[in-house]
């Protein structure tokens, strides 16, 4: 067949525009390749590497808190805990409608985690649940081979052997924040670590935490583990020993049961806490893994506050215990002697208003030494008018009252020694001298805070 002038022209056309086509085609691919290769290349190389090779977190155990006696206190335990790699999910909703079915977890909170640690490394774990049940993990191991990207590892978890008893005192853990992240004493720290939030376990935070170790691993295309090729020992915690004594601790625990109040015990000798009872009173072991929304609702509505550490947090007027600082600012200012004699009738005018003794007959004649035994109420009324307000205030603050303590636990209240210049700044008002005799028997504006 030959063909004409028209049909090679048209040809020709043809031949032009497929040419035109196929190089356009080409330019694209080379482009791509090229964007691939020399542009993301490193990128691509970097997470082939940790595709086939990864880095998983062996977390170290926390120190252990201990009594005088060493009988341990605060312990550690082993807890199944499911992590999440999102860069091995396949299908995210099935995978999160597996874990709401099982878990109870919705697919908004594993959404909120996963933007939580979105800075993270790539193929990090992320911390989904904590100490999961048997059951749960039979399922998981099950369903291992159908949903790529969730891994069920052990790990180490609070353990409080005696449930409540001193909660405040030791505290409890929480997972930190992205606020604490950025402080310097929390260097080194990652999202996912869990620190101490309140008592001991705050306070000594730096000697309770260990060193966490690792092991690399080689694992397949789904993200499941082949081998280990090394593997760096995690180091514990350093061990933290408590003045508190355990037998006495437990007695004022079951002293206050179904009460509301603190018991502290000290020895005078030396000025160690053997106990500190707070009730009503928490389960720390809540806050070892996630405090779920309805226990921590719980908790902060509860009327009788037993978040609170009334040891160190609640303000009250101490009392007729207060009258032995008003003796002996009396006598250091030499308004009263041991062996004055004043007299009580059960009540004390002053001004335009009756104080009354809390005996109503009153105590008669009494010196020092029987006011202080009896706890004459009258006897101390004279005594802080004859002082007044600012040098009773003097003699307390010389004792320590109105001020922090020292103790090692966190929020502690500094309570309140009141003044003339006191009252003048805070409510811009004068000190009338009726307060003074409410002071001078713990009550009025006495809050101090000490034992």
């Amino acid at each position: 067949m030959r063909l004409g002038s028209e049909g090679i022209e048209d040809l020709q056309r043809r031949y032009k525009v497929f040419l035109i086509i196929g190089l356009i085609g080409f330019l694209v691919l080379f482009l791509r390749m090229w964007h691939l290769q020399i542009i993301k290349g490193g990128e691509f190389s970097r997470l082939s590497k940790h595709n086939r090779i990864r880095i998983r977190e062996i977390p170290a155990s926390r120190g252990m808190i201990l009594d005088r006696r060493g009988r341990i206190l605060i312990d550690n335990r082993p807890s199944f805990e499911v992590l999440l790699v999102p860069e091995d999910i396949v299908d995210m909703k099935k995978t999160t409608e597996f874990l709401h079915r099982i878990l109870k977890v919705t697919p908004q909170e594993v959404e909120k985690r996963l933007e939580a640690n979105k800075h993270r490394p790539p193929f990090k774990p992320i911390r989904i649940q904590s100490d999961i049940s048997r059951l749960h993990l039979a399922l998981f191991k099950t369903h291992q081979l159908d949903l790529p990207g969730l891994i069920v590892d052990l790990r180490p978890r609070r353990a409080y052997n005696y449930e409540h008893m001193a909660s405040h005192l030791v505290g409890y853990l929480g997972e930190i924040d992205g606020h604490e992240l950025k402080q310097n004493r929390f260097k080194g720290y990652k999202m996912g670590d869990f620190i101490g939030k309140y008592g001991v376990e705050q306070q000594w935070e730096p000697f309770l935490k260990g060193m966490d170790g690792g092991r690399q691993v080689e694992v397949d295309a789904l993200g499941r583990e082949i081998k280990v090729l090394q593997r760096a020992e995690p180091y514990p915690g350093n061990n933290v020993f408590l003045t508190i004594d355990l037998d006495l601790q437990m007695t004022c625990e079951t002293l206050l049961q179904g009460k509301e109040g603190v018991i502290v015990a000290m020895n005078p000798q030396n000025g160690k806490i053997l106990a500190m009872a707070s009730h009503p009173s928490y389960d720390p072991s809540l806050f070892a893994g996630r405090i779920n929304h309805d226990d921590w609702e719980n908790l902060i509505q509860n009327p009788f506050y037993p978040l609170q550490n009334r040891a160190i947090q609640g303000q009250y007027a101490p009392g007729s215990v207060f009258k032995v600082i008003t003796a002996i600012a009396g006598l250091e200012e030499g308004v009263i002697s041991p062996q004055e004699i004043l007299s009580c009738g059960g009540s004390y005018r002053f001004g335009n208003r009756t104080y009354r003794c809390w005996r109503k007959g009153g105590h008669g004649k009494v010196n020092l030494h029987r006011a202080l035994v009896e706890s004459c109420d009258v006897f101390f009324y004279q005594v802080g008018q004859r002082l007044g307000i600012d040098r009773l205030a003097k003699h307390a603050r010389g004792f320590g009252f109105g001020k922090p303590t020292g103790v090692s636990l966190n929020d502690e209240k500094p309570g309140l020694i009141p003044s003339s210049e006191w009252k003048k700044k805070v409510y811009g008002e004068v000190w009338y001298g009726g307060e003074t005799l409410s002071c001078a028997i713990g009550q009025g504006f006495v809050l101090p805070r000490r034992f």
